[in-house]
């Protein structure tokens, strides 16, 4: 799970160690929560799988109830969304804010 390291105190988990990279997002994600409290709450299992490094435009598609076809069929090609479910950095903030539309989510929940 990302290299997370849980230190276990009388058989149950007390502290999580996180690595420097993983932190720094975790706060990220925190800051743009409370700076941008529009109401928007992201599911915890959806947070929790995004921590440990899966990609959130496909948990969003996946949570959506969507398809990859039906997401291309926004205007996109399937193929430029295959590439970005593997890394959302390779995309351009003006086609995430694209893809979080067409799946009604705010942008900020796309962009790494």
């Amino acid at each position: 799970m990302n290299g997370i390291q849980f230190i276990e105190k009388g058989g149950r988990r007390e502290y999580a160690v996180l690595p420097y990279p993983l932190y720094e997002r975790l706060l990220d994600l925190l800051e743009q929560f409370y700076d941008h409290d529009d109401g928007f709450r992201i599911p915890d299992n959806l947070l929790r799988r995004e921590l440990a490094g899966e990609s959130p435009v496909k948990l969003w598609r996946e949570y959506r109830g969507l398809t990859l076809e039906q997401l291309a069929a926004a205007g996109m090609e399937t193929v430029e969304l295959e590439r970005i479910e593997r890394d959302v950095s390779a995309a351009s903030d003006e086609l995430l804010t694209r893809v979080a539309g067409s799946m009604a989510v705010p942008p900020r929940v796309l962009m790494a």
